[in-house]
């Protein structure tokens, strides 16, 4: 049987520049004190680690690391800059002290998605996806990028199967009041602007049980997504967008709610459905960037 769509598709593209940015970002707001406050760990497997190529552990490692990330968001040759980005957020998690959930994520997901951008033909993920073709060569390749999108998959039901299974077997998510306590956390709670307007559902019974279980049940629903329509799907991915936006905005968690969105993206929305980047962008911009293109063609070629 013969695949008919192609694997490669500004979906990934999409996702591949969320999630570098969300490592990128990350690398931005925070000094190196603040990420490697014990120093960079460079023992057993983190000796292969981007922060471990400079004796001196300068802050001079941390902005080269920032412009390559901003290189693999631009979207360029994703089979040079695949292998790069995996290297860069694994590299992040193994060496750096201050970590959460979203760079151990980003490191998994950019592994997965190696052989998909290694095998991509396109000079920018961008571009609309290549021709298909019926030969040997092009199908095996594009097998392998779909086996990589369908992995991703699978790793995002396991994320939310796992949080939902793990929260489950704690008391406080169990009897549901465990965003009283996230919330009103001096570390993690919420700022004084939100406490304003969420303190009085902390302090009823009933709110606050329906804000801790809601939150369980929507973990849930996202794990079932795996077995779920493209309809439901798209439905979903909504959903947890927004879950994920609330986190970001509720607790501070940026950077970790940034990387679920590119996965999310990977996990929920098919690579056929391509965005269509002129009505996000705008028409506008886009018609003027492409005739801007074909001018400097154009005067190639003169």
């Amino acid at each position: 049987m013969l695949i008919s769509i192609s694997p490669w598709s500004n979906v990934y593209g999409v996702a591949r520049t969320v999630i570098a940015l969300a490592t990128a970002l990350t690398l931005i707001a925070n000094s190196s004190s603040v990420l490697f406050p014990l120093g960079v760990s460079c023992g057993g497997i983190a000796s292969i680690s981007f922060y471990c190529l400079f004796p001196d552990h300068s802050g001079a490692t941390r902005g080269v690391a920032i412009f390559l990330l901003l290189v693999v968001a631009s979207g360029w040759m994703p089979r040079i800059t695949g292998g790069l980005h995996w290297w860069l957020t694994a590299s992040f998690f193994l060496s750096a002290s201050t970590i959460d959930g979203g760079d151990h994520l980003a490191g998994v997901l950019t592994l997965i998605l190696v052989p998909l951008a290694l095998t991509d033909p396109r000079s920018w993920h961008w571009q609309e996806p290549p021709v298909v073709q019926e030969s040997f060569g092009w199908q095996v390749r594009a097998l392998l990028g779909w086996s990589s999108l369908i992995v991703v998959r699978i790793q995002m039901a396991g994320v939310y199967l796992h949080t939902f299974v793990a929260k489950t077997a704690v008391d406080e998510w169990a009897d549901g009041t465990a965003l009283y306590y996230w919330f009103t956390d001096h570390n993690f709670g919420l700022p004084p602007f939100l406490m304003f307007f969420v303190e009085p559902l902390l302090l009823n019974g009933a709110t606050v049980v329906a804000l801790t279980w809601g939150s369980i049940f929507v973990e849930i629903l996202l794990f079932l997504g795996i077995a779920a329509s493209e309809r439901v799907r798209v439905w979903l991915l909504g959903l947890g967008l927004t879950f994920h936006g609330m986190i970001a905005v509720g607790i501070g968690l940026w950077s970790f709610s940034t990387t679920m969105f590119g996965g999310l993206i990977l996990y929920l929305w098919s690579p056929a459905r391509t965005f269509n980047l002129e009505r996000m962008v705008g028409s506008r911009w886009t018609k003027e960037g492409k005739a801007a293109v074909v001018r400097h063609g154009c005067r190639m070629r003169g």
